[in-house]
């Protein structure tokens, strides 16, 4: 398989986002069973994040980065607290956007954690 260097998504990922994105919030929000797996919905973020020009490379890197971690964890892992502010903080426009899907991947110690900063 050749690597996309060029960092523009490719047709599963763009039928991936345009899935998630028409669907209702309530939709994405619930379980694996109502939207997607874990992986499917963090590539959802990491799609936003390679689309948006408004942020340096650099973050852009780091965030794809930090998104890969996040496959690994579980929605409730304290571990993930970090990670979630790093999208937050440095990229706040993807963090409101994806709300729904967020929702999906970050469970209640790490919400509760986030909303008290």
């Amino acid at each position: 398989m050749v690597e996309n260097t060029d960092h523009t998504p490719g047709p599963k990922q763009l039928q991936l986002f345009a899935f998630v994105a028409s669907k209702k919030p309530s939709f994405v929000a619930g379980t694996k069973a109502s939207g997607g797996s874990r992986v499917d919905l963090i590539k959802v973020l990491q799609y936003r994040v390679r689309a948006s020009s408004d942020l340096p490379l650099s973050i852009r890197i780091e965030l794809r980065e930090v998104l890969e971690k996040l496959k690994s964890k579980d929605d409730d892992d304290t571990r993930a607290i970090a990670a979630c502010r790093f999208l937050r903080d440095a990229a706040p426009r993807i963090w409101d956007e994806s709300k729904p899907v967020l929702d999906a991947l970050i469970g209640g110690t790490v919400r509760q954690t986030l909303e008290e900063d």
